[in-house]
Protein backbone atom coordinates (compact mmCIF):
# COMPACT_ATOMS: atom_id res chain seq x y z
CA UNK A 1 0.00 0.00 0.00
CA UNK A 2 1.36 3.47 -0.58
CA UNK A 3 2.39 6.28 1.72
CA UNK A 4 0.60 9.09 1.26
CA UNK A 5 3.11 10.98 3.87
CA UNK A 6 6.27 9.12 1.66
CA UNK A 7 4.05 10.22 -2.00
CA UNK A 8 3.60 13.92 -0.50
CA UNK A 9 7.32 14.13 0.03
CA UNK A 10 8.35 13.28 -3.19
CA UNK A 11 5.92 15.79 -4.64
CA UNK A 12 8.05 18.32 -2.71
CA UNK A 13 11.05 17.66 -3.52
CA UNK A 14 9.73 17.40 -7.19
CA UNK A 15 8.50 20.53 -7.31
CA UNK A 16 11.50 22.14 -5.18
CA UNK A 17 13.78 21.32 -7.99
CA UNK A 18 11.40 22.52 -10.42
CA UNK A 19 11.20 25.74 -9.17
CA UNK A 20 15.06 25.76 -8.89
CA UNK A 21 14.68 25.66 -12.93
CA UNK A 22 12.53 29.06 -13.65
CA UNK A 23 13.60 28.31 -17.48
CA UNK A 24 12.16 24.91 -17.63
CA UNK A 25 13.68 21.18 -16.77
CA UNK A 26 13.09 18.01 -18.68
CA UNK A 27 12.01 14.79 -17.15
CA UNK A 28 15.22 12.97 -17.78
CA UNK A 29 17.28 16.18 -16.14
CA UNK A 30 14.38 16.10 -12.95
CA UNK A 31 15.37 11.63 -12.85
CA UNK A 32 18.92 12.92 -12.52
CA UNK A 33 18.63 15.65 -9.55
CA UNK A 34 16.13 13.49 -7.84
CA UNK A 35 17.26 9.79 -8.32
CA UNK A 36 14.02 8.88 -9.05
CA UNK A 37 13.19 6.99 -11.59
CA UNK A 38 12.20 8.53 -14.32
CA UNK A 39 9.20 6.62 -14.89
CA UNK A 40 8.10 7.39 -11.48
CA UNK A 41 8.97 11.15 -11.78
CA UNK A 42 6.74 11.09 -15.18
CA UNK A 43 3.84 9.61 -13.13
CA UNK A 44 4.30 12.60 -10.10
CA UNK A 45 4.69 15.18 -12.91
CA UNK A 46 1.14 14.07 -14.31
CA UNK A 47 -0.43 14.43 -11.10
CA UNK A 48 1.45 18.01 -10.92
CA UNK A 49 0.46 19.35 -13.79
CA UNK A 50 -3.38 18.51 -13.33
CA UNK A 51 -3.42 20.43 -10.02
CA UNK A 52 -1.86 23.34 -11.28
CA UNK A 53 1.53 22.89 -9.25
CA UNK A 54 3.50 22.72 -12.74
CA UNK A 55 3.30 23.77 -16.33
CA UNK A 56 4.39 22.07 -19.53
CA UNK A 57 5.94 22.91 -23.28
CA UNK A 58 7.13 21.58 -26.07
CA UNK A 59 10.40 21.91 -27.15
CA UNK A 60 11.19 19.58 -30.16
CA UNK A 61 10.25 16.43 -28.97
CA UNK A 62 11.00 16.82 -25.09
CA UNK A 63 8.38 18.16 -22.56
CA UNK A 64 9.48 20.88 -20.56
CA UNK A 65 7.96 21.40 -16.91
CA UNK A 66 8.01 24.45 -15.49
CA UNK A 67 6.98 25.93 -11.74
CA UNK A 68 3.04 27.36 -11.69
CA UNK A 69 2.28 30.36 -10.01
CA UNK A 70 -1.00 30.63 -8.36
CA UNK A 71 -2.79 33.05 -6.91
CA UNK A 72 -5.66 32.18 -4.88
CA UNK A 73 -9.48 33.55 -6.05
CA UNK A 74 -9.80 35.20 -3.16
CA UNK A 75 -7.23 37.80 -3.61
CA UNK A 76 -8.04 38.04 -7.69
CA UNK A 77 -11.82 39.23 -6.83
CA UNK A 78 -10.22 41.33 -3.26
CA UNK A 79 -8.12 43.60 -5.89
CA UNK A 80 -10.49 43.60 -8.72
CA UNK A 81 -11.50 47.06 -10.00
CA UNK A 82 -15.15 47.06 -10.50
CA UNK A 83 -17.42 46.09 -7.34
CA UNK A 84 -18.19 42.39 -6.84
CA UNK A 85 -20.79 40.87 -4.84
CA UNK A 86 -21.90 37.33 -4.07
CA UNK A 87 -25.67 36.38 -2.50
CA UNK A 88 -26.59 32.84 -1.37
CA UNK A 89 -29.93 31.33 -1.98
CA UNK A 90 -31.30 33.56 1.41
CA UNK A 91 -30.47 36.39 -0.10
CA UNK A 92 -27.00 36.90 2.47
CA UNK A 93 -24.25 38.44 1.16
CA UNK A 94 -21.38 35.70 1.47
CA UNK A 95 -18.96 38.18 -0.35
CA UNK A 96 -18.04 41.30 -0.88
CA UNK A 97 -15.01 42.90 -2.54
CA UNK A 98 -12.99 45.93 -1.34
CA UNK A 99 -13.84 48.11 -4.13
CA UNK A 100 -17.57 47.16 -3.25
CA UNK A 101 -17.25 48.39 0.39
CA UNK A 102 -14.97 51.47 -0.85
CA UNK A 103 -17.56 52.43 -3.10
CA UNK A 104 -20.59 52.02 -0.12
CA UNK A 105 -18.30 53.22 2.50
CA UNK A 106 -19.03 49.80 4.64
CA UNK A 107 -16.65 47.56 6.30
CA UNK A 108 -16.71 44.11 4.98
CA UNK A 109 -18.65 43.28 8.52
CA UNK A 110 -21.23 45.91 7.60
CA UNK A 111 -21.88 43.87 4.38
CA UNK A 112 -21.17 39.97 4.87
CA UNK A 113 -23.67 37.41 6.08
CA UNK A 114 -26.49 40.39 5.89
CA UNK A 115 -29.37 39.92 4.06
CA UNK A 116 -28.73 42.43 0.61
CA UNK A 117 -31.89 43.96 0.94
CA UNK A 118 -31.46 45.09 4.54
CA UNK A 119 -27.56 46.72 3.67
CA UNK A 120 -27.46 50.13 4.13
CA UNK A 121 -26.24 50.83 0.58
CA UNK A 122 -26.18 54.77 0.02
CA UNK A 123 -28.27 55.70 -2.79
CA UNK A 124 -29.54 52.68 -4.72
CA UNK A 125 -32.60 53.08 -6.37
CA UNK A 126 -35.68 50.67 -6.20
CA UNK A 127 -34.62 49.26 -9.80
CA UNK A 128 -30.89 47.74 -8.51
CA UNK A 129 -33.13 45.51 -5.67
CA UNK A 130 -35.60 44.43 -8.56
CA UNK A 131 -32.75 43.41 -10.53
CA UNK A 132 -31.18 41.57 -7.53
CA UNK A 133 -34.97 40.11 -7.17
CA UNK A 134 -35.11 38.99 -10.77
CA UNK A 135 -31.04 37.32 -10.73
CA UNK A 136 -31.52 35.03 -8.02
CA UNK A 137 -34.93 34.23 -9.74
CA UNK A 138 -32.93 33.04 -12.52
CA UNK A 139 -32.68 36.15 -15.10
CA UNK A 140 -29.80 37.11 -15.76
CA UNK A 141 -29.24 40.90 -16.68
CA UNK A 142 -27.48 44.18 -17.47
CA UNK A 143 -29.05 47.31 -15.96
CA UNK A 144 -27.76 51.30 -15.71
CA UNK A 145 -28.32 52.87 -12.05
CA UNK A 146 -28.40 56.59 -11.21
CA UNK A 147 -27.09 56.87 -7.31
CA UNK A 148 -27.77 60.08 -5.68
CA UNK A 149 -25.43 60.08 -2.25
CA UNK A 150 -24.02 63.24 -0.56
CA UNK A 151 -25.57 65.16 -2.85
CA UNK A 152 -23.89 64.10 -5.81
CA UNK A 153 -24.68 62.10 -8.69
CA UNK A 154 -22.97 58.33 -9.29
CA UNK A 155 -23.89 56.28 -12.48
CA UNK A 156 -23.24 52.63 -12.18
CA UNK A 157 -23.89 49.55 -14.78
CA UNK A 158 -24.83 46.04 -12.75
CA UNK A 159 -24.13 42.63 -14.14
CA UNK A 160 -26.53 39.90 -12.56
CA UNK A 161 -25.38 36.79 -13.05
CA UNK A 162 -27.72 33.21 -11.87
CA UNK A 163 -24.62 31.12 -10.11
CA UNK A 164 -24.06 28.03 -8.02
CA UNK A 165 -22.17 28.13 -5.00
CA UNK A 166 -22.09 26.41 -1.84
CA UNK A 167 -23.22 22.55 -2.41
CA UNK A 168 -24.77 23.07 -5.85
CA UNK A 169 -26.83 26.12 -4.42
CA UNK A 170 -28.35 28.80 -6.36
CA UNK A 171 -26.86 32.07 -5.58
CA UNK A 172 -25.95 35.16 -7.86
CA UNK A 173 -23.06 37.27 -8.78
CA UNK A 174 -23.23 41.01 -9.20
CA UNK A 175 -20.44 43.28 -10.91
CA UNK A 176 -20.93 46.75 -10.82
CA UNK A 177 -18.66 49.48 -12.32
CA UNK A 178 -19.02 52.56 -12.02
CA UNK A 179 -19.20 54.41 -15.13
CA UNK A 180 -19.62 57.93 -13.79
CA UNK A 181 -16.84 59.67 -15.66
CA UNK A 182 -17.79 58.25 -18.95
CA UNK A 183 -21.59 59.37 -18.40
CA UNK A 184 -20.43 62.58 -17.68
CA UNK A 185 -18.10 63.08 -20.45
CA UNK A 186 -20.65 61.83 -22.45
CA UNK A 187 -23.35 64.81 -20.42
CA UNK A 188 -21.29 66.97 -21.26
CA UNK A 189 -20.60 66.22 -25.04
CA UNK A 190 -24.57 66.53 -25.31
CA UNK A 191 -24.46 69.81 -23.94
CA UNK A 192 -21.66 71.05 -26.14
CA UNK A 193 -23.34 69.55 -29.29
CA UNK A 194 -26.50 71.06 -28.23
CA UNK A 195 -25.29 74.28 -27.87
CA UNK A 196 -23.23 74.06 -31.34
CA UNK A 197 -26.73 73.40 -32.97
CA UNK A 198 -28.49 76.15 -31.51
CA UNK A 199 -25.95 78.73 -32.84
CA UNK A 200 -25.47 76.85 -35.76
CA UNK A 201 -29.46 76.65 -36.41
CA UNK A 202 -30.31 80.20 -35.21
CA UNK A 203 -27.30 81.87 -37.56
CA UNK A 204 -28.88 84.64 -39.67
CA UNK A 205 -26.18 83.33 -42.40
CA UNK A 206 -26.30 80.67 -44.30
CA UNK A 207 -23.51 77.60 -43.24
CA UNK A 208 -22.79 74.81 -45.01
CA UNK A 209 -20.20 71.52 -44.13
CA UNK A 210 -19.31 69.74 -47.42
CA UNK A 211 -15.82 67.78 -47.92
CA UNK A 212 -13.50 68.45 -51.02
CA UNK A 213 -11.14 66.37 -52.77
CA UNK A 214 -7.66 66.73 -53.49
CA UNK A 215 -8.17 68.54 -56.73
CA UNK A 216 -10.05 70.44 -55.13
CA UNK A 217 -13.93 69.12 -56.19
CA UNK A 218 -16.75 69.85 -53.57
CA UNK A 219 -18.37 67.08 -52.33
CA UNK A 220 -22.37 66.50 -51.44
CA UNK A 221 -22.97 69.16 -48.11
CA UNK A 222 -22.20 66.97 -44.48
CA UNK A 223 -24.74 69.74 -42.75
CA UNK A 224 -26.64 72.72 -43.29
CA UNK A 225 -28.35 75.06 -41.38
CA UNK A 226 -31.90 76.07 -41.09
CA UNK A 227 -31.41 79.32 -41.79
CA UNK A 228 -29.65 77.95 -44.79
CA UNK A 229 -33.10 75.89 -46.12
CA UNK A 230 -35.17 78.78 -45.73
CA UNK A 231 -33.03 81.35 -47.47
CA UNK A 232 -32.95 78.85 -50.88
CA UNK A 233 -36.26 77.03 -50.37
CA UNK A 234 -34.78 73.47 -50.32
CA UNK A 235 -35.44 71.11 -47.49
CA UNK A 236 -32.69 69.66 -45.93
CA UNK A 237 -32.67 66.59 -47.21
CA UNK A 238 -32.55 67.98 -50.77
CA UNK A 239 -29.32 70.07 -49.96
CA UNK A 240 -27.73 66.89 -48.33
CA UNK A 241 -27.68 65.45 -51.71
CA UNK A 242 -26.40 68.20 -53.11
CA UNK A 243 -22.71 69.98 -53.57
CA UNK A 244 -21.76 73.87 -53.23
CA UNK A 245 -21.55 73.19 -57.51
CA UNK A 246 -25.26 73.07 -57.89
CA UNK A 247 -26.00 76.03 -55.64
CA UNK A 248 -23.14 78.06 -57.87
CA UNK A 249 -23.95 76.19 -61.12
CA UNK A 250 -20.25 76.86 -61.80
CA UNK A 251 -17.69 74.70 -62.96
CA UNK A 252 -16.73 71.61 -60.44
CA UNK A 253 -14.00 73.39 -58.63
CA UNK A 254 -14.24 75.15 -55.49
CA UNK A 255 -12.57 78.36 -57.02
CA UNK A 256 -10.52 79.64 -60.35
CA UNK A 257 -7.16 77.72 -60.00
CA UNK A 258 -5.37 75.38 -56.99
CA UNK A 259 -4.53 78.02 -55.40
CA UNK A 260 -7.72 78.39 -53.19
CA UNK A 261 -7.42 74.64 -51.94
CA UNK A 262 -3.67 75.51 -50.94
CA UNK A 263 -4.70 78.95 -49.12
CA UNK A 264 -7.28 76.50 -46.90
CA UNK A 265 -4.64 74.05 -46.28
CA UNK A 266 -2.67 76.71 -44.99
CA UNK A 267 -5.12 77.60 -42.52
CA UNK A 268 -5.65 81.07 -44.03
CA UNK A 269 -9.86 81.90 -44.63
CA UNK A 270 -10.62 81.79 -48.09
CA UNK A 271 -12.58 84.29 -48.95
CA UNK A 272 -14.74 85.00 -52.51
CA UNK A 273 -18.21 86.51 -53.47
CA UNK A 274 -20.42 84.41 -55.67
CA UNK A 275 -23.96 84.22 -57.24
CA UNK A 276 -26.25 81.26 -55.65
CA UNK A 277 -29.17 80.47 -57.04
CA UNK A 278 -32.19 79.26 -55.20
CA UNK A 279 -34.62 76.84 -55.73
CA UNK A 280 -36.73 78.50 -57.73
CA UNK A 281 -33.87 80.06 -60.10
CA UNK A 282 -33.47 83.61 -57.96
CA UNK A 283 -30.09 84.89 -57.98
CA UNK A 284 -28.61 86.15 -54.50
CA UNK A 285 -25.22 87.80 -54.89
CA UNK A 286 -23.65 86.06 -51.40
CA UNK A 287 -19.86 86.78 -49.84
CA UNK A 288 -18.48 83.42 -48.59
CA UNK A 289 -15.88 82.84 -45.88
CA UNK A 290 -14.43 79.08 -46.27
CA UNK A 291 -12.26 77.57 -43.94
CA UNK A 292 -10.92 73.90 -42.88
CA UNK A 293 -12.38 72.19 -40.23
CA UNK A 294 -12.02 68.32 -37.95
CA UNK A 295 -15.60 66.88 -38.44
CA UNK A 296 -16.48 63.78 -37.27
CA UNK A 297 -12.62 62.74 -37.99
CA UNK A 298 -12.73 64.08 -41.14
CA UNK A 299 -11.24 67.50 -42.60
CA UNK A 300 -13.94 69.07 -43.91
CA UNK A 301 -14.70 72.82 -45.36
CA UNK A 302 -16.88 75.19 -43.09
CA UNK A 303 -18.38 78.23 -45.26
CA UNK A 304 -20.34 80.67 -44.32
CA UNK A 305 -22.36 82.77 -46.51
CA UNK A 306 -23.82 86.39 -46.60
CA UNK A 307 -26.36 87.88 -48.52
CA UNK A 308 -25.05 90.82 -50.04
CA UNK A 309 -28.50 91.77 -52.31
CA UNK A 310 -28.30 95.09 -50.72
CA UNK A 311 -24.71 95.36 -50.80
CA UNK A 312 -25.39 94.94 -54.51
CA UNK A 313 -27.98 96.96 -55.20
CA UNK A 314 -26.19 99.99 -53.34
CA UNK A 315 -22.94 99.53 -55.68
CA UNK A 316 -24.99 99.30 -58.93
CA UNK A 317 -26.77 102.90 -57.46
CA UNK A 318 -23.38 104.04 -56.70
CA UNK A 319 -23.94 104.69 -53.20
CA UNK A 320 -22.00 103.77 -50.15
CA UNK A 321 -23.39 100.99 -48.40
CA UNK A 322 -21.94 101.97 -44.96
CA UNK A 323 -23.18 105.60 -44.87
CA UNK A 324 -26.12 105.93 -43.41
CA UNK A 325 -28.99 107.08 -45.81
CA UNK A 326 -32.52 109.67 -45.04
CA UNK A 327 -35.19 106.61 -45.57
CA UNK A 328 -37.60 107.53 -48.44
CA UNK A 329 -41.06 107.79 -47.40
CA UNK A 330 -44.00 107.62 -49.66
CA UNK A 331 -47.32 107.61 -49.16
CA UNK A 332 -49.94 104.29 -50.21
CA UNK A 333 -53.06 103.41 -49.53
CA UNK A 334 -53.39 106.02 -47.07
CA UNK A 335 -50.32 104.31 -44.98
CA UNK A 336 -47.32 105.72 -44.29
CA UNK A 337 -44.34 103.26 -45.85
CA UNK A 338 -40.18 103.66 -44.85
CA UNK A 339 -38.38 102.29 -47.37
CA UNK A 340 -34.31 102.10 -47.50
CA UNK A 341 -33.06 103.30 -50.53
CA UNK A 342 -32.86 101.17 -52.93
CA UNK A 343 -35.37 99.11 -51.76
Amino acid sequence: MADPSGNARILERLSNVVRAHPGGISISKLSRETGINRNSVAKYLDIMLATGQVGMKSVGAAKVFFHAEKMHVSHIVDNFPGCIIVIDASGKVVLANRACTAFFGLSKGELTGTLLTEARLPGMPRAFFEAVHAGMAGTRRVDEFVVERNGETAYLTGHFIPTAIDAGKNGLFLLLKDITGERRSEILLEESENKFRTLFNNSCAMIFVHEISKEGVPGPFLEVNSFACEKLGFSRDELLSMTVVDLLRAPARMTEGSTALEQLQRGECLRMERDLFEKQGTKIPVEIHSHLIDFEGRTVVLSVLLDRTYQVKYEIRGENPGKPQEPRISLADGALVSRLPGG
